[in-house]
């Protein structure tokens, strides 16, 4: 054997023995089985709470779907279908796994009545074996309703108007620190609306807040400490929302439950709740009485203001309006009038026909800008503009009416073809004309001026110039395609999807923390998957990256990187993270779960 074969050789015996080291480094498969939060085959858990059951077969990707069999009392509530892929590395000619394949089957069950439930042991066929599922046991049990604990729903008012907002508190009064809180339960009956309010002064005084499951989904509430009626100081948890009716008629607010559990009472074991009363809400239509013209159904205190952006102007020439409606959350109701059917308006100024123009806003009004054009001199002020709207309080419409604008217009003589008409040419400069020199304005006389001395451009053009002219329109195209393509939105999507990842490390470099991995995440998410990356959100995490990755991989991924992002924004609102909310990720776990999902959509192709 030469040298020269000694590579081929070795080749191939490392080629040789690999099966044999895959197959000695192959597991079979094997079944694990978890329910409830600790993981155990026991759990406890209160009548209608959500539990998690997992069955999960580890050492294969690949598993058919497997059938539980639920005994009558327990509820079947939700299921998914989890594939997590092996990860290895190749030592020494040999398939090491670092982290086995596994697919999970996770049930959400929940227990109908008070008992003792043994969910039966099942088989599951897996690569020619049969598996072994092994039974687990559910007690679920009355709640136990603690001293001290309290839970209430308070709203500003109970006798309101159809569309008028109002605020909405759901304390829960504590008497010790409780653990895994969540809120279930329906608050708000048909014909009613909830809505987050944006200003967050409701939360700014709280001593803490926190992010919890809420009866609206995930959201945010406020730990304070009051002082009680035996004038010793309790700590109560609220949420506030707005509420809003759409129909008349009598509704109802609950019945509302908060499930917890504490460690001062049976070391946590023992499941904990707290039931809200229903509280009955009356909504009183609109009256059709006084109701104005103008009225598109405006309710709440409102008031208007303008501004103009100068005091004189000549006629004809432009004037922006700056209009500003404060009318309390949600804002978004808010809706500027039509000047165009405001006679006012439209006798001494020309109004645009696409009307205002949104120029800023708050969480509690809005403000829009127009451009008026007055129609002659005669105009000495810009007219108040008129908002109509329905006062809850006094019970009857109003018009909220902002001042009027002193405005000097000034005479602006127009130009016509008539002034043309009929002008004295007897002014005009009859002087002879003159010899000058050469120029733009030069007069020339003499006989050599009858020579034609008109250019040949067939013998005054030299040859490179010829070549431009011919070839020059050919590479002219040719490199106007070549940057269109460059610059076309496909390119321009590739590039921002290439440097994704990237930018994400830039981000968690640039910025240490919980701060640096929320903005990595959301960069990485919004190049990646071509949205503002500003704007991403926990759901947006989810719904992107499930729908690029198809199957259950991708919205077990998408609900990791949500939740990272969720724990990120609890520690930023909080400055740390609190005992409810999943611990903030580090930023290297970050880049791993970013450098899977950038490996899985770039196989893929990646983009909604």
């Amino acid at each position: 054997m030469t040298l020269r074969t000694f590579p081929s050789v070795l080749c191939l015996v490392f080629a040789l023995l690999a099966p044999a080291g895959v197959a000695m480094a192959q597991v079979p498969p094997s079944v694990r089985v978890s329910l409830g939060e600790r993981g155990a085959s026991e759990a406890t858990a209160q009548v209608g709470e959500p539990v998690e059951l997992v069955v999960q077969i580890v050492g294969t990707s690949e598993a058919p779907q497997h059938r539980l069999n639920l005994p009558r009392g327990l509820q079947l509530l939700d299921s998914d279908r989890r594939i997590s892929f092996g990860v290895s590395d190749i030592v020494h000619g040999r398939r090491v796994e670092r982290q086995l394949p596994s697919v999970s089957f996770v049930y959400t069950i929940a227990g109908e009545r008070a008992g003792r439930f043994r969910i039966p042991e099942t088989t599951i066929e897996v690569s020619g074996r049969t598996l072994s599922i092994p039974p687990t046991t559910l007690d679920v049990v009355e709640p136990e309703t603690p001293e001290g604990f309290s839970l209430e729903i308070l709203p500003e008012r109970t006798r309101v108007f159809i569309g008028e907002p109002v605020r909405l508190l759901v304390r829960w009064t504590l008497a010790m620190s409780p653990e895994r809180p969540r809120f279930s339960g329906e608050l708000a009956s048909e014909g009613l609306r909830l809505l987050t309010p944006e200003d967050d002064r409701w939360h700014r005084d709280a001593e803490r807040t926190y992010r919890l499951e809420l009866f609206d989904g995930p959201g945010f509430a406020a730990l304070r400490r009051i002082e009680s009626p035996d004038a010793e100081s309790a700590f109560v948890l609220d949420v506030e929302r707005l509420l809003v009716a759409d129909e008349p008629g009598r509704h109802r607010l609950g019945t509302l439950t908060v499930r917890f559990r504490s460690q001062e009472i049976g070391a946590g074991q023992t499941p904990l709740s707290s039931v809200a009363d229903a509280v009955a809400l009356e909504v009183m239509p609109l009256p059709e009485r006084g109701r104005p013209d103008s009225f598109y159904g405006l309710v709440g205190e409102v008031s208007v203001s303008a501004a103009a952006d100068r005091d004189s102007v000549g006629a004809g020439e432009p004037v922006r309006l700056r209009l500003t409606i404060e009318a309390g959350e949600p804002a978004s109701r808010i809706t500027p009038p039509d000047l165009t059917i405001d006679e006012r308006f439209t006798s001494a100024f020309k109004v645009p026909e696409n009307g205002w123009a949104l120029d800023s806003a708050t969480p509690r009004s809005r403000t829009y800008a127009i451009a008026l054009r007055p129609r002659d001199e005669r105009v000495t002020e810009i007219p108040g503009v008129r908002l109509a709207y329905f006062d809850p309080r006094a019970g009857e419409y109003r018009v909220a009416e902002a001042e009027a604008i002193p405005l000097r217009v000034r005479r602006v003589r127009e130009v016509t073809a008539r002034d043309g008409v009929g002008v004295s040419l007897a002014d005009a400069d009859r002087s002879p004309l003159i010899d000058s020199e050469g120029g733009v304005r030069a007069n020339f006389t003499g006989p050599e001026l009858l020579v034609n001395e008109s250019p040949d451009p067939l013998e005054r053009l030299p040859a490179l110039a010829w070549l431009l002219v011919i070839g020059g329109p050919p590479l002219l195209l040719v490199g106007a395609a070549a940057a269109r393509y460059s610059r076309s939105p496909s390119r321009e999507a590739v590039r921002r999807r290439a440097t994704a990842l990237g930018r994400a490390r830039a981000s968690m470099k640039r910025r240490a923390g919980a701060e640096g991995v929320a903005e990595a995440i959301r960069v990485f998410v919004g190049m990646r998957f071509g949205v503002e990356p500003a704007s991403v959100t926990e759901s947006d995490c989810r719904r992107l990256i499930a729908a690029a990755i198809p199957g259950a991989e991708g919205r077990s991924l998408g609900a990791e990187v949500g939740g990272m992002l969720a724990a990120c924004e609890a520690q930023r609102y909080t400055g740390s993270a609190p005992a409810t909310a999943a611990e903030p990720p580090s930023p290297k776990q970050a880049e791993e779960l970013l450098r899977s999902i950038d490996t899985l959509t770039s196989r893929r192709g990646g983009e909604l």
